[in-house]
């Protein structure tokens, strides 16, 4: 964001020959900015399902050899919504 800050700054206060060179070099910085903006979105997007499908797997874990040891299982879910619920289940015996 800086370098499209400077090459703004650049544009106001160029001189009217060097105008379409400032115009391009904006352009070609807004570009930049634009791309690099959509691709740190898609890498925070892969992450972000990343991290979910390894909690989806601990759950799974939880509820599938939980229930060889103890009686009753309770652990935290962190809703999408960013509340937390307490899901309590007794294991068959």
């Amino acid at each position: 964001m800086q370098t499209l800050f400077n090459s703004t700054e650049g544009l106001a206060s160029c001189p009217p020959e060097n105008r379409r060179l400032w115009v391009w070099r904006f352009i070609f910085d807004e570009a930049l900015a634009m791309g690099a903006s959509n691709i740190l979105h898609l890498l925070m997007i892969i992450s972000f399902i990343s991290i979910m499908e390894i909690y989806i797997l601990v759950i799974l874990f939880i509820y599938l050899f939980g229930s060889l040891t103890i009686h009753t299982c309770s652990f935290f879910h962190i809703a999408s919504s960013g509340y937390y619920f307490i899901y309590s289940y007794r294991c068959s015996q």
